[in-house]
Parts: C-alpha cells; structure tokens; sequence
C-alpha cells in the first residue's frame, strides 16, 4: 500500500520543499513566479470556462424531455403556440370519436324469445285440467260461504302448482263456464296472446337505457312490436270481442295477462359483430395544420385536442431537427449559456475579486450550480414521464420545485452571501430555461426562495438553523405557488395543498442533504464553515487542553488574542468566529520547547540569557511557527487556522534578538564573532506576510497583547499610544501590504484593541487590610 499512498509525514515534507522551492524562486526571479502563476490563472480559466460550458448544455439542454410540463389541459396556457411549418398528424382522439359515431349507426341486433310464452301455454292448458275438476267439486256443493272457502283453497293450489294468480272470484266465474266453452275461449285467449307475442314486447325502460336510438324506435317499430303495456291494452280489447260477460272478460284478461312479458333482447355478439365490420372501414384520421396556426392560445385552458396537437408538433420539430414550440434551438441555448457565462465571469472578476482568486472557491461554486441543476433536471424528467401522466392532478408539480435553496445553503455557508446569490441567480435562472419558454414565474419563484435562504443563513453557527432556513424557504415556494395556482390559474384547492405541501418537503430535504454534503466540501475543496470552527472553540479540544497544561502563559496570551481579534473582527465586518479560533491556536507550536518563551518561564531563568547566540535564539523563536503547523497539520485543522499560525508574525522582525546581535557585534562579542555583520533576514520570520482580514487582525493582537504586559501604568492615553504605534510600526514595515484591511478599517482595529485592553487590564480598588472580628461569648 504505501506504493500507492505516501505517508503523512512524507507529505508534509514534500509541501515543505515545495514551499521552500517557491520562496528561493520569487527571491531569485519575482517577475517569473508571478508570470507562472498569471499563466497557470489563465489556462485555469479557460480550462474551467469550457467545462461549464459542456456541462450546462449538457445538463439542462441535451435530450431534454420535449414536453412542456406546465401545459396542460387542466389550466391556461401561460404561452401562446405557432405552427412554425406545415404538417400532418393522425388524431387518435378524432379517430376513436369517429368509430364511436359509426357505431352508434349499426343497428342493434334483436332476438325475439318466445319461451316464456309457450311456458305459459303449458300451464295454462294443466290450469284448464284442473278447472274441470274444480267445477265439478263446486256443482255438488250448496250456494254459500263454504263455496268461496273451496274456491280460495283451489287458487292457492293453481298459484303453487302452475304460478298463476287466480282469484276466488275468477275462479268461480271460469268453473261456471261449460267445457266446451272453456276450451273455446281458451284455445282462442291464447291464440291472441301468442300473437302479440310473435310481434315482440318490450319494456319501455329498455329504450332509455340502450346507448342505441334504433334499438326500440325504428328497428322494433318493423316488426310491430309494442310496449308492454300497450300490448296489454291490445289484448284485454281483442279479449272483450270473446264474450258479452264483464266478469268473464275482466276474468280472462287478468289470467292471460300474466302470459305477457318483454321477449325482445339485443344480441350482444351479432350488434358487435357489425360494429366490427362497419368500423374496420374506417380510415384513420388525419389532420392538417398549416403554418401561422394557432396551436394553443395564451390564457386559455388547451382541449385534449389541443394537447394533442402539440404533442404531435413537438414530434414533428424533434423529427426534422427543428428548434422545438419555444423556439430555442440547440445552437441558441449554447451561444446563451457561453453569454451568461460570461457576464458570471465578469461579474467574479470585478464585483468579488477575493472570491474569483482562489480556485478552489470558483469550483465549489461550479460543482454547486451543476448538482442543482442536475437535480432540477431530475425533477422536471421526472414531471414530464409517462407515469404522472396518469396522475393529471400531480402534472406540473415537479417543475415547481427545483432546489435553487440547495446552492443558497452550500455557496452562503462555505463561502460567503455574496457568492450565494450569484450561484442561485445562475441555478434558478438556467432551471428555468431548463423547462424552456415563458417561465419566469419558475425562475421568479425558485430564486425568490434562494434569496430567503441566503437571508437566514448568514451568522448562521448551528446545523439545526440549516433545516429552519430550508423551512423558512419552503414556506416561500408554497405561498408563491399558492398565489400562482389559486388566483391564475385556478387550480382545486386539494392539488395546490399537495404542491404547497412538496414545496416544503423539498426544501427541508435540501437542507439536510446540505448538512450531509458540508464535511464533504470542507475536505475536497479545503474550505471551512463557521459551524466548524465554532467547534473547534472547545477548550477540551486536545492541543488546547495540551497548550493549558505544558505552556500556560501561552495558553493565557492566547485567550487575550483571541478577545481582541474577535472584538476587533466584528467592528469591522470580518468574521470574528475565524478570528478567535485562529487566535486561540496560533501559538500552538510553543508546546514543545515553552520554557523558550517569556510568558511560560515561571521560575524566571530565561535559557536565553546562557550560551546561546542571537542567531540560535532567534531560530528557536522562529521555528515555533513551522512546530505550530505540523501540528496543526497533523490534527488535521482546517485552512482558516492553518494560516492564521503560519501568517501570524508574517515577516516582522524579532526586535529583542536583533537588537542584541548588534550589540553584541558592535562589542566584539565572542558569540558573534564569526559573523562580519549582522544579518536582518536571520532575525525575520519567514512569513507569508497577512492575507485576509483575520489573519490580519491577530498578527495586530497578537503584538499588542504581548506589549501590553510591559504597561506599567494602564491609562488609556497609554493604552490608546502603544496600540497607535504598534500599528504605525507594522504598517511602515509592510506587514499589511498584502491584507485586504483598508485605513478605515485599521483605525477601527485601533480603537477596539484599545478599548478591549482597558477592559481586560483594568485596575481595582485597593482594599482595607481585614480587621479581626471579636465575637462575644455568651454563656448558657
């Protein structure tokens, strides 16, 4: 393994060589280190330029799904749709409606079933045995009630035996008829009903509940066949030319009635069997549209038809390699996005040149805006696929949500606000024309939600105000989307409630993805967050409890560091969190050897003031720096804290060692005798010199504390004179040359150090000596 992976150790000497190489080549040649690194920035950018480029189309333009999610016939069309060229489609909707119109012309099949009444012939016939019967029991019996008694015995026999409602009267009335008679008016009753039969009877409801208009009007009126209750009315007339009696009309009829029953029926196989073969005739429908046709009209709710059509258009243009319904050509999105590009790159380059300068900001920035991008891309295919096409009432929803919050949280946290509302202005903005044409309520909505969240997460210094942040948005896009939905476009209130409630869902979910994707950016793009440095200002963290323990005097100069640089840090808008763990670890390379160092010397033996030369003295002084970030390195503290150990004294001189190496050259010390002069360099730090406003400010606090431990009257005229000169001192001695600190902001630092010292070494009241207190004794 260690072919492929070096150890931590090697690494950290191979950055020290290159470090040392880069210093030897910009005393050596400064001009050709600064050209390198100018040409280096150049091919940098481009090379990154291109990238952005490719990806974007590639992303948000190359095979993206050609349906419009946001049209839809269930709401107005936010845009107006041309016919750019004539073409032709087959419309399946005009096809079927076709097909159903020819089917309704196919007559329907009828079927006359005569079962029934041949059925009833059969009982009718053993109801006219048992009559005989009957009446010959009823003539041996005396005229009376008992008669009536028999009569109703023999009904509900015939009502059980043959299913025919005889009554008592009728009863009575049939059986008083001789047998010829009988058979007579029998035979003939049936002959009649057979008859009105073989004509067809029909229920009248069946006619309102065919689809068909021919199954009971024309196609039954042919055969002349009746409704049941005409047919009814039919019978009990040709039934009354019988017989001149009422009764046994009234008679007759009630029994022979009961034989009347709808015996037409559709045959379902022979009606859909012609239809078969009426519409196999058809010819499919085609449609011709003609350029400058309107195809969907702006404001207005599009058909299924309309729908259609467009579909078949997006086809049409995608088949020809023509530009699609927006009019947005490949070649038009890519010269776009190179201009946007552009305007981004100017915008970096003149309105944040802080940001612009490190490459790993720039990327993390470009690896944002595509992971929003791809995810907003996600979300529209997955709007436009086949499945929610099915679910009308979920269309639309999911090009409403691109996660813009997503590059609010990790662009404002990692780097800063400023960056942030650009990434979000280049993610909402290309996610819009992600979706193409008229969709400036996306873009408008998607960045009104980005702009919140950059809002709620600046001093942001804990992970659950990540979450709230990305609440906060979602309740932005919801109430967007409600004032979209319910007062344009009219939508039911039980789908904007489900827009609303995946508007907010979204965006927490960005918020914890955010949460997840923050130690990942730390460490590839060595970038570090507040809430990461706010845990590193815990004072159980080993290299503080280990600085507490070895080197307390340090430990004690670095509190005081810390409460003037993160004082001073917030007067003048930097970041003081930075500010105070930078002060808080700057000296940890003092840990080692801290009896080198005044502040650790309890026994007041200095090893100074033995046999070491100034040289050496100032070469342990010194070598607490490189100490400091090893250690650093290997405790693996990120780059904020990195530079503030390293930039922490910048190139300033050890004055005291210095002083003392003239001195002594000057007197002809043996301790320096082997030198023909002294040296300045020697008694210099090696630097890099401050380059932010942090580490700035704790190069300043840090001499300022040490010299004011050397007060002996604190005043704040005193107080107010050594800061001003520390200052002055620094500043002619170019240690702010490469700080972003501006005179103002220097004159802030001057007075809040100032302040700050008066508080922290304030003087107290001298006390009374304590006088015994006499206590009185008392006896029991």
């Amino acid at each position: 393994m260690s072919i492929f992976f070096k150890p931590r150790k090697a690494w950290l000497r191979q950055d020290e060589r290159r470090r040392k190489r880069r210093m030897e080549l910009a005393k050596s040649n400064p001009h050709a280190l600064t050209y390198s690194r100018t040409a280096q920035s150049y091919v940098f950018e481009v090379l990154l330029f291109a990238f952005m480029a490719v990806a974007l189309i590639l992303i948000c333009f190359v095979g993206r799904s050609k349906t419009a999610p946001f049209i839809s016939d269930k709401r107005p069309s936010p845009i107006q749709v041309i016919a750019r060229e004539d073409f032709s489609y087959v419309s399946q909707r005009q096809t079927q409606r076709l097909i159903s119109q020819r089917e309704l012309l196919v007559p329907t099949t009828i079927t006359l079933d005569l079962s029934g009444q041949e059925n009833f012939k059969n009982r009718v016939q053993a109801f006219e045995a048992a009559l005989g019967q009957f009446g010959a029991q009823i003539g041996t019996l005396e005229p009376g009630a008992h008669r009536r008694d028999v009569a109703e015995k023999f009904s509900a026999s015939v009502l059980s035996a043959e299913k025919l409602s005889v009554g008592a009267e009728d009863a009575l009335t049939l059986a008083a008829l001789p047998a010829s008679e009988c058979r007579r008016l029998f035979a003939r009753s049936l002959d009649i009903l057979l008859s009105l039969a073989k004509d067809g009877v029909y229920d009248n409801s069946q006619e309102s509940d065919n689809n068909s208009p021919l199954f009971s009007a024309e196609n039954w009126k042919d055969k002349n066949a009746r409704p049941l209750d005409e047919a009814t009315q039919v019978l009990q007339r040709q039934l009354s030319s019988l017989s001149k009696n009422d009764a046994l009309t009234q008679a007759l009829t009630r029994l022979f009635s009961q034989g009347l029953a709808p015996n037409l029926a559709p045959d379902v196989e022979a009606t859909q069997k012609r239809k078969a073969e009426a519409v196999a005739t058809i010819d499919p429908v085609s449609v011709n549209v003609s350029k400058g046709e309107v195809i969907i009209h702006e404001g207005k709710t599009p058909t299924q038809d309309d729908i259609e059509k467009l579909n078949a258009y997006q086809k049409f243009l995608s088949k020809h390699g023509l530009a699609d319904i927006f009019g947005d050509s490949l070649l038009r999105q890519s010269v776009l996005t190179v201009i946007l590009l552009v305007c981004a790159s100017i915008y970096l380059r003149v309105g944040m040149p802080s940001i612009s300068a490190p490459r790993n900001k720039v990327l993390l920035m470009c690896v944002v805006v595509l992971l929003t991008l791809g995810l907003s891309r996600l979300l529209i295919e997955l709007d436009a696929s086949t499945f929610f096409k099915n679910y009308p009432y979920l269309r639309g929803s999911f090009s409403l949500l691109m996660p813009p919050v997503l590059s609010a949280l990790l662009v404002s946290i990692l780097i800063g606000t400023r960056p942030a509302v650009l990434a979000c202005l280049m993610s909402s903005l290309f996610g819009s024309l992600m979706l193409g044409g008229n969709s400036i309520d996306i873009f408008a909505g998607s960045f009104l939600a980005a702009l919140l969240t950059v809002r709620l997460t600046q001093g942001i210094h804990q992970r659950a105000r990540i979450v709230r942040a990305g609440f906060f948005a979602g309740l932005a896009i919801a109430a967007f989307t409600l004032a979209l939905e319910f007062i344009f476009y009219h939508e039911a209130l039980d789908v904007i409630l489900l827009r609303m409630f995946l508007a907010v869902f979204v965006c927490v979910l960005a918020a914890v993805l955010a949460i997840g994707l923050f130690p990942v950016f730390e460490a590839i793009f060595k970038l570090t967050t507040d809430i990461r440095l706010l845990e590193l200002t815990d004072f159980n963290h080993p290299l503080l409890r280990r600085l507490q323990i070895d080197a307390p005097g340090t430990y004690h100069h670095s509190l005081m560091v810390a409460t003037l640089a993160e004082r001073a840090a917030a007067d003048i808008g930097a970041n003081p969190i930075a500010a105070r763990v930078g002060a808080l670890f700057h000296d940890i390379g003092k840990i080692d050897r801290p009896e080198y160092f005044t502040e650790n010397q309890r026994t007041g033996l200095n090893p100074h003031n033995g046999d070491l030369s100034p040289p050496m003295s100032a070469l342990i002084i010194k070598s607490h720096v490189k100490e400091g970030e090893q250690i650093a390195r290997q405790a693996r503290l990120p780059a904020a804290v990195l530079d503030a150990i390293v930039q922490h004294h910048g190139t300033g001189i050890i004055r005291y060692f210095f002083d003392k190496a003239k001195r002594l050259h000057d007197e002809h010390d043996k301790r320096n005798a082997y030198l023909d002069q002294v040296d300045e360099a020697t008694y210099r730090y090696d630097g890099p010199r401050p380059q932010s406003k942090e580490t700035a400010i704790i190069h300043l606090a840090d001499s300022v504390e040490a010299a004011s431990r050397s007060l002996k009257k604190i005043t704040p005229q005193s107080v107010e004179e050594l800061t001003d000169h520390i200052l002055r001192d620094k500043l002619l001695d170019g240690q702010l040359d490469e700080s972003p600190l501006t005179v103002k902001e220097l004159a802030t630092v001057k007075e809040s150090f100032a302040l700050t010292l008066m508080t922290m070494l304030h003087g107290r009241v001298s006390y009374a000596a304590a006088q015994p207190v006499a206590f009185a004794h008392k006896k029991v």
